[in-house]
């Protein structure tokens, strides 16, 4: 992040902090599907990407006794920046 020249605020400060969430495969696709290159695509784009996204989630998930019980250890990053007053 880079502020403008005489900016009312400064120095920048920023963060990362990389973490994983357990999600069900049915909330993963939902979550997707809010995605606008899922939104914009056309209908038969769309259900094609979410299929394709399913049957991959799907090959890495950890199952219970039903598929809508299937659970993928989701990868997140955090991006944080900070900067004070002057």
């Amino acid at each position: 992040m880079t502020l403008p020249p005489g900016s009312a605020f400064g120095p920048e400060e920023t963060a990362s902090f990389g973490f994983s969430r357990t999600m069900a495969v049915p909330d993963i696709l939902d979550w997707l599907a809010t995605s606008s290159d899922f939104i914009t695509a056309p209908a038969a784009v769309r259900a094609a990407n979410l299929a394709l996204s399913r049957d991959a989630l799907l090959s890495r998930a950890v199952r219970g006794a039903d598929v809508s019980e299937a659970v993928v250890q989701m990868p997140m990053r955090s991006w944080c920046w900070r900067a004070a007053r002057r």
